[in-house]
């Protein structure tokens, strides 16, 4: 029952009651009066007819009598009457502790309004709206005051592998995690807010120098990057964070915010887990940055990319046994644009998607061409990011483009990064297993730059996996390193796993990855990355009336 409605019969009741209680009092007091003129007219007869002793005794005692019976009547309807009264009063009281209770009750969830309107609900940080009102008036504040202040801007790193790996809900709960962090650390007059997702901000108010908020950076960047156990799990995150100052690089907050996020940037392209700041090199480098994904996001539209291709050669007889698809850009505006510089931007933009369909539209195209030729040449290696390996339709539009072309299973094989295998999501495995299941092959590329998990051998449908050019460079040089590629090739080899050098160069490094047992190679000493046209060339000079020629002489 609410407050109103206890409210409401607490009232009613008094009304029921209070309206009898008077009733009776009313009665009573009739009655007594009614005695009491009986009394006085008997009296005052008896008199006037000269009544006798025995008849005035008689009425001295109906007299008394009436007397008592008045007196009887008025305290009962004392009694009565105050009862009634002590009733309406106690109905008042309760009445007015409900409405007590009631009041309570409203300023409690307007409280809780308010705060839903300032406050993250998941981290429990000032949320958007709230930082930038009361960063402005802090700022404001500073300003006459002519104090310095920093801004900070937090981004969690990879922190959408962690949640496409293991859930929403684990996610959830790491950035409660990070929140109560940085809480230990950041406390006021100084503030910490989420701009959204994985994006926080902390504003340092009054501090004398860089020194206070290098200090601030690196104590979160610390405790941030410590492994928690959550729902089970042991999970670690590790922060990027980019510094800007009041007010030097900016006196509004929006110039701050824009300058820190600069410097985040600047931060993850120096290897992430660490802290930049702000500077006009930053700025340049940010602008250039959205300009390239403007530019990157015109050439998907328009398929303004090219196909090279770089040949995988057997270790055994130097043959050529595939090819890595290997995607190009050229812009009109900026000129040739490295993989490793747009590669990244088409990831996080999203644009990832449409320009790995490109590429295997593209590849397909090129076999069709070549099989109306009458040249049938060796299998291709497409790479596949993380993003598409986890869409739900990924495997049914790859067949559909297969198929499209008139190109077999058989003669396709998937690449994907080792971080991009470590989301283990259900949609990813079923993905990988349906491929498998369809005949098209599961290259594990990069093996060694991620998270070495050799567990991914054991559990993941790969047929191939390619040992990163940093292992086949340091394995020559340093025993740790060679150690470790040893045990990968023949843990590959017991489960079935063809491996792959990357990054042969050198004679020597072509001798030491086939005695480690390799079975393949690719790099510059064989043939550097070329177009379609070159490549198929290339395997036609080497095919030769059925003889094919090595690349290895």
């Amino acid at each position: 029952m609410s407050g109103e409605e206890r409210l409401a019969g607490s009232e009613g009741s008094a009304r029921a009651r209070g309206p009898s209680a008077f009733a009776d009092s009313a009665w009573l007091r009739t009655l007594i009066g009614v005695l009491a003129v009986l009394s006085m007219v008997t009296l005052v007869g008896a008199l006037a007819a000269g009544g006798t002793g025995r008849t005035m005794a008689l009425l001295h005692a109906l007299s008394a009598a009436a007397l008592f019976v008045v007196l009887v009547a008025w305290l009962v309807a004392s009694r009565s009457a105050l009862t009634a009264v002590r009733e309406q009063q106690r109905a008042w009281q309760e009445s007015r502790r409900l409405m007590e209770d009631l009041v309570d009750e409203q300023a409690r969830a307007q409280e809780r309004i308010e705060r839903l309107a300032t406050v993250d609900s998941l981290t429990q940080l000032a949320n958007r709206q709230t930082f930038d009102e009361r960063a402005a008036g802090l700022l404001a504040r500073a300003y006459s005051e002519g104090k310095r202040c920093a801004l900070l801007f937090i981004d969690l790193d990879n922190f959408r592998l962690l949640n496409n790996g293991y859930g929403h809900r684990v996610g959830d709960e790491m950035l409660s995690v990070v929140a109560a962090r940085l809480r230990g650390i950041i406390a006021e007059p100084d503030l910490i807010g989420r701009r959204g997702g994985d994006e926080l901000v902390a504003l340092l108010v009054d501090i004398p120098g860089a020194d206070r908020a290098v200090e601030v950076a690196q104590a979160l960047i610390k405790s941030i990057s410590e492994p928690a156990r959550v729902l089970g799990m042991e999970v670690a995150v590790t922060p990027s964070v980019g510094i800007s100052f009041f007010p030097q690089d900016g006196v509004e907050l929006d110039s701050l915010l824009n300058a820190a996020d600069a410097a985040m940037y600047q931060a993850k392209e120096s290897g992430r887990r660490t802290y930049a700041f702000y500077t006009p090199t930053v700025a340049r480098r940010v602008d250039l940055r959205l300009r390239l994904e403007q530019r990157l996001r015109k050439a998907v539209e328009s398929r303004d990319f090219r196909l090279h291709y770089q040949p995988l050669v057997s270790l055994a007889d130097g043959k050529m046994v595939g090819a890595e698809a290997l995607i190009r850009w050229r812009d009109a505006e900026l000129g040739d644009i490295s993989p490793a510089e747009f590669v990244p931007i088409a990831e996080e933009s999203g644009l990832i998607v449409g320009l790995g369909d490109w590429v295997i539209r593209e590849a397909c195209r090129h076999r069709q061409e070549w099989r109306a030729l009458g040249i049938e040449v060796p299998p291709v290696s497409l790479n596949m990011a993380g993003v598409q390996l986890r869409q739900l339709g990924c495997v049914d539009d790859l067949l559909e483009v297969l198929g499209e072309y008139g190109v077999s299973a058989a003669e396709i094989e998937i690449e994907v990064t080792e971080t991009g295998l470590l989301d283990t999501s259900a949609v990813s495995r079923e993905n990988l297993v349906r491929m498998r299941n369809a005949g098209i092959r599961i290259a594990l590329d990069d093996f060694g730059v991620g998270f070495s998990s050799l567990a991914h051998l054991r559990d993941l449908p790969i047929h191939r996996l390619k040992i990163d050019r940093s292992f086949t460079v340091e394995c020559m040089r340093d025993a740790r390193t060679l150690t470790i590629v040893k045990a990968v090739v023949e843990m590959a080899r017991s489960l079935g796993i063809t491996v792959t050098a990357e990054g042969i160069e050198t004679q020597a490094q072509q001798t030491w990855m086939q005695h480690l047992g390799c079975d393949s190679a690719q790099g510059y000493l064989f043939a550097r990355p070329m177009t379609a046209d070159e490549y198929l060339k290339l395997f036609i000079d080497r095919r030769g009336a059925g003889r094919e020629r090595s690349l290895m002489h």
